[in-house]
């Protein structure tokens, strides 16, 4: 595991309080399986709630439409390099690459 190059702030510090964590939680229970595994027939459960535009990039925290259930592995893999290289890792089930239209 590589270590971060400057030092991250808390999860309350970035707007991840007691109110993110309640809906975290109401979110997940409507949403238990992962999107991105399901596109390729698996079926793993949600861990994590993706701001498909990130809140730094202008995306709203609470908006449904903004929002997306996935796995811990999705989230610190694919949708880390899509925020950073506009990209995502990775082919389809009939070998297309994924792309932005995810």
């Amino acid at each position: 595991m590589t270590k971060q190059r400057y030092p991250r702030e808390s999860p309350t510090a970035r707007g991840y309080g007691r109110e993110w964590r309640k809906f975290r939680l109401l979110y997940l229970a409507d949403n238990p399986l992962c999107v991105l595994c399901k596109e390729l027939n698996r079926i793993t459960p949600a861990t994590v709630i993706d701001h498909i535009k990130p809140m730094s990039q202008g995306g709203a925290k609470f908006d449904p439409d903004n929002l997306r259930a996935v796995c811990k592995t999705c989230h610190d893999s694919a949708c880390q390099s899509f925020n950073r290289k506009g990209v995502m890792k990775g082919c389809d089930e009939q070998g297309n690459p994924l792309g932005r239209d995810w």
